[in-house]
């Protein structure tokens, strides 16, 4: 990488969606909580800026106890994550029950 390039799209495993904390902070909506968990498993806040289309400076703002309630704005976190929208409850389950 060099300097002009910004860091890899990098998004969680499909499986830490399933981890109870996880799914926890997905069904509330907590976006901070989803945040500070994928910073401890190495995900840095400029590659979840990369994938969610935030600024690193809004990343930290939401780690930091920033609300995200707007629905545009969660859909396009959650989309940018590859997070289960279903679960979220921001998309309908195609599945019964949902098991993304």
């Amino acid at each position: 990488m060099n300097a002009l390039d910004g860091p890899a799209i990098r998004r969680p495993d499909p499986t830490a969606w399933q981890r109870p904390d996880m799914l926890e902070a997905l069904t509330t909506r907590d976006i901070t909580t989803i945040y500070r968990l994928l910073q401890k498993t190495g995900i840095s806040q400029q590659h979840i800026a990369v994938a969610t289309g935030q600024s690193q400076p809004e990343v930290s703002a939401i780690i930091h106890g920033r609300k995200v309630m707007a629905y545009p704005v969660l859909h396009r976190i959650l989309t940018g994550l590859n997070a289960p929208l279903c679960l979220a409850g921001l998309a309908t389950c195609r599945h019964t029950p949902c098991t993304h």
